[in-house]
C-alpha cells in the first residue's frame, strides 16, 4: 500500500457487482451519499471520522482495524484524523448479494444478508477481511481488472464475511480484530508458525513452542482467526506461492515444491480453491523451468 506521503490517484469504477472507490481523503470534508449498500475501509495507517445520517446522525470512527458500513441511501461526511487517509468504498449491487446467498446456500440467510447490509455498522475488520480487502484493491485499483476469476471470488468473500461478522456480533461472540487478536497463546503460535512456515514438522512443534496444548491452541485459532492452524498454515503457504509467482523468478513447479507441494496438480487445486485462478494464469506467472 502507498504510504500516507506518498501520491494516490483518484479510482472511481462502478463496473461489476462491486464498485470501488479509491482516494486520498486530506484535511476537510467529503461529503458523499450510499446508492446501494457500501463498506469503507481505511488502507493505511490513517483515519476516518464519519458522521453517517440514516434514521439519525452517528459518528463512527473508522481505521485499519475496523470497517463501516453503509446501508442505502445514507448520507455521510468523511473527516480524516490524519494528515491523509487512504480510503477504499466498496458498492455492493444487488446481484452480488444474490450471489453470495447461493454460492453459501444453507450457510447465508438471504433475509439475514439483506438486513445485515441494510443497518449502518461499525465492524472489527478480521485477519481474514484485511487480506481479502487489499487483494481486492490490488486486483481493482492496481491491475485495474474486473470480471476476473479472482476478483469474482473476493467480491464473494468479501459481502459474505461481514455477513458472519455481523453475525456473530449478534451472537455476542464477535471476532477480535487485526490488533486485538494477539492473545498471549495465539501470538505465540503466530510468530512460530512464521519462523518455520515452510518446514513441514510446523504444527506438530506448535504445543512445544507455545507451552500448550493441541486442543488449547485449536480453541484459539477457531476463537480469533475462525479456522484451524492446519487451514492457516495452507494458507499462509498459499498466499506466499501467490507472491513468488508475480515475482517472475520462479516457474509454478518450482514454487510448488518450495511451498512444501510436492504434488503439482494437488499445488493446482489448492491454489485455484484459494484464489479462484490456476497458478499458470497468475499475473507476472512463468511456468517454464527455471525461468527468472
Amino acid at each position: 500500500m502507498p504510504g500516507p506521503k506518498e501520491q494516490v490517484t483518484p479510482i472511481d469504477d462502478p463496473r461489476g457487482p462491486m464498485g470501488v472507490r479509491f482516494f486520498a481523503q486530506r484535511s476537510g470534508e467529503s461529503p458523499s451519499r450510499a446508492k446501494v449498500p457500501t463498506l469503507v475501509f481505511s488502507t493505511n495507517a490513517g483515519a476516518l471520522s464519519i458522521v453517517a445520517s440514516v434514521a439519525s446522525e452517528e459518528t463512527h470512527l473508522v481505521d485499519s482495524t475496523s470497517l463501516l458500513v453503509l446501508p442505502a441511501r445514507a448520507t455521510a461526511i468523511l473527516t480524516t484524523r490524519s494528515p491523509i487517509t487512504h480510503v477504499f468504498a466498496l458498492s455492493i449491487a444487488a446481484e452480488l448479494q444474490e450471489k453470495v446467498v447461493a454460492t453459501y446456500a444453507g450457510e447465508v440467510d438471504p433475509a439475514k444478508l439483506a438486513r445485515t447490509l441494510s443497518s449502518l455498522a461499525l465492524l472489527p475488520r478480521t485477519n481474514w477481511m484485511n487480506e481479502i480487502v487489499h487483494r481486492y484493491l490490488f486486483e481493482r485499483c492496481v491491475c485495474r481488472k474486473h470480471d476476473t476469476d479472482a476478483t469474482r471470488f473476493l467480491e464473494t468473500e468479501i459481502v459474505k464475511e461481514v455477513y458472519f461478522l455481523v453475525k456473530s456480533r449478534d451472537e455476542s461472540a464477535q471476532r477480535k480484530s487485526v490488533v486485538e487478536l494477539d492473545g498471549p497463546l495465539l501470538a505465540r503460535a503466530l510468530r512460530e508458525i512464521e519462523a518455520h512456515l515452510f518446514e513441514g514438522d510446523v504444527l506438530t512443534r506448535l504445543p512445544k513452542a507455545t507451552r500448550a496444548s493441541e486442543s488449547s491452541l485449536l480453541r484459539a485459532f477457531k476463537r480469533e482467526l475462525g479456522r484451524a492452524p492446519l487451514v492457516y498454515v495452507r494458507e499462509r503457504r498459499l498466499d506466499e506461492a501467490s507472491l513468488l509467482l508475480k515475482s517472475r523468478r520462479f516457474s509454478v513447479t518450482e514454487v510448488a515444491e518450495k511451498v512444501g507441494y510436492g504434488n503439482l496438480a494437488a499445488f493446482s487445486t489448492a491454489f485455484r480453491a484459494r484464489f479462484g485462478v490456476q497458478p499458470s494464469s497468475l499475473r507476472g506467472a512463468v511456468t517454464s523451468p527455471r525461468a527468472r
